[in-house]
């Protein structure tokens, strides 16, 4: 079993991709001077996924936004509503409908710059997403960043 603290310094200890922050002090002053970050753990919290997104912007004093269930067009609606930043994904299992519903519907994705997707994949469908956010928002790219919780083909949209 994880304690809070030890998942807070496994992940960054408030600054990840530096040096853990010094005291609980510290940490309010980062986050409050950080600047607006919101994002959507999309993938359910019981997934890694999803728990570890949402602890890490929880610590870096962002906005977490949650969906009642996966339902791709509630999610878009969602990220254009709320001006969601970045979400996280499970694989294909949420890559292949959220490409679809975002062949079909409206969505304004202008706000969204980094999805990460871990879990397993199929050739093909990550392409499929990744060509539909990218042409709905400019100020999404495709980074091929490879990560995973449960297997070792995970990918990351950033910008």
């Amino acid at each position: 079993m994880w304690h809070t603290e030890d998942l807070f310094f496994a992940f960054g200890g408030g600054n990840p991709g530096g040096e853990p922050v010094a005291s609980p002090e510290a940490l309010v002053e980062k986050a409050r001077t950080s600047g607006p970050i919101t994002m959507m753990p999309v993938s359910p919290l019981m997934h890694g996924t999803g728990q570890m997104a949402m602890f890490i912007n929880f610590w870096l004093g962002g906005t977490v936004v949650f969906v009642r269930r996966f339902d791709p067009a509630d999610v878009l609606a969602t990220i254009e509503r709320e001006a969601v930043m970045a979400i996280n994904i499970v694989g294909d299992a949420m890559a292949i409908p959220l490409a679809d519903e975002i062949a079909v519907g409206r969505y304004d994705l202008s706000s969204l710059l980094v999805v990460s997707s871990t879990g397993t994949r199929r050739p093909g469908s990550s392409a499929r997403l990744r060509s539909r956010v990218c042409v709905t928002s400019r100020s999404t790219r495709w980074s091929p960043s490879w990560t995973a919780t449960s297997s070792r083909s995970g990918q990351a949209l950033a910008s």
